[in-house]
């Protein structure tokens, strides 16, 4: 997916959001990923770090902790489960995601639940690691 492409499907899920949150309104078949969405939405704050793709949709809500592996990644309740709240909103706005991909954050902030691309394990690995671009191509 080219980065114009990308950032054109992070300004349309931005606006749904915005038009779910605003208005409530509901789709038939998508009552649950409305209901998830507003749910979201209602712990989120817009904050400007620089990044290319605009501002972050930045998690107010309860994290994973602040040590280990796993530290510092937004966490809900969805129907007594915890999920990782970027992998759930990804799924209510973009469907299915394949049990081989994980969500980079390619504005670095963990707590963002907006500027997500699913890619490889090993494609992750080397974007932390610096050994591949994370830029968004406009």
């Amino acid at each position: 997916m080219s980065g114009h492409t990308t950032r054109l499907r992070w300004l349309a899920a931005a606006n749904s959001i915005q038009l779910l949150v605003n208005t409530g309104e509901r789709y038939p078949g998508l009552d649950r990923r409305a209901d998830v969405v507003v749910k979201i939405m209602s712990q989120v704050q817009l904050v400007d770090r620089g990044f290319d793709g605009g501002a972050c949709y930045e998690w107010q809500g309860p994290t994973s902790g602040s040590a280990g592996r796993g530290h510092s990644y937004p966490r809900m309740n969805l129907d007594s489960q915890t999920v990782a709240v970027h992998r759930a909103l990804w799924v209510c706005l973009h469907g299915y995601l394949p049990g081989k991909k994980q969500l980079d954050h390619l504005c670095k902030n963990r707590r963002c639940v907006l500027h997500c691309e699913p890619v490889t394990h090993k494609e992750n690995q080397r974007r932390r690691d610096g050994k591949a671009p994370r830029k968004v191509k406009i």
